[in-house]
């Protein structure tokens, strides 16, 4: 099956032997794998995803088979290889990045490789690899590779070259924010505020896109009216993390603010969101939380 290309309704070949019931990837299938990489009748496609999971396993040999590559490799393979960062050393890495980082790609698919990459670093292996599908188990790092900053330092110089009010550019600056970059973080709260000067209501595609994110994000400060703003104009949208983060800004004295809101906006998203946070916290604050003749009545316990 390695020796043909993967065609619609035809089964990955590899999945074959990624059902190994949780036990570590044997010898006999790591001798296979090696042996149809070797084999000059293999699909490319197919030998480069071998190459790159021969060299998670450990192989040398074929990890840098598989960055060597990369300079001419497609899209969808450099994805593949960074998928399998976490498994390679620095020196491969780093050997890999330089590949990437010459090629001339367009700027959404470079955005898209660099957003890839720097999740990568994030993690390190929690277990031997029981699955060729190389899915983990992964456990964060504690500190960041140094090698991640080359991949912000891209990020950097990307910036510069991309429309400003861009969804490229704001992927890059949220990047770079969450990385603790402070230039980094006041542009993109700018964006966001610009955001909502022009918008009416948050648009669903651009809050899954970079909205959400952004504003979700630990390091990323919101102000409290900014948040007031995203709660009147995401009435469509999940509001649990606005919720909690109004009340961590401004504690009790946003319930009766919050209590008049979805009183007034008895369809916005927001109704579940506050109606949550009252019901699993009025134990523990003495609330007394009811809904009467679709009214919500919050009043503290005497």
């Amino acid at each position: 099956m390695c020796r043909t290309k993967q065609t619609g309704g035809k089964v990955y070949p590899l999945s074959y032997l990624s059902r190994n019931g949780g036990e570590e990837v044997s010898q006999e299938v790591i001798d296979l794998l090696s042996e149809v990489a070797n084999d000059p009748l293999t699909d490319p496609m197919h030998r480069y995803d071998i190459q790159i999971t021969l060299g998670a396993l450990g192989s040398p040999e074929f990890a840098q088979a598989a960055t060597d590559q990369l300079e001419i490799a497609s899209i969808q393979q450099i994805h593949s290889w960074i998928h399998a960062i976490p498994y390679f050393t620095d020196a491969i890495v780093k050997d890999g990045l330089e590949a990437v980082f010459s090629r001339t790609l367009q700027s959404s698919e470079m955005v898209g490789v660099i957003e890839q990459l720097h999740n990568s670093m994030m993690y390190i292996p929690d277990s031997k690899i029981k699955n060729i599908n190389l899915g983990g188990p992964f456990k964060n790092r504690k500190t960041p590779r140094e090698i991640d900053a080359t991949v912000l330092s891209q990020a950097e110089s990307l910036i510069e070259t991309v429309d400003s009010q861009s969804l490229e550019r704001r992927k890059l600056l949220l990047i770079c924010a969450k990385s603790g970059m402070d230039w980094a973080n006041k542009q993109l709260v700018t964006s966001i505020n610009e955001y909502l000067k022009l918008h009416d209501q948050i648009k669903i595609e651009d809050w899954n896109s970079w909205f959400a994110q952004s504003i979700m994000a630990d390091q990323i400060d919101i102000e409290l009216n900014t948040l007031w703003l995203i709660l009147n104009k995401g009435k469509s949208l999940p509001m649990h993390g606005i919720v909690e983060r109004i009340i961590a800004k401004e504690g009790p004295a946003a319930y009766s603010a919050l209590t008049d809101f979805v009183n007034r906006n008895p369809n916005s998203s927001a109704w579940h969101a506050i109606y949550f946070y009252f019901e699993r916290n009025a134990s523990r604050e003495g609330l007394h939380v009811r809904r009467q003749n679709g009214i919500l009545e919050v009043t503290k316990v005497s």
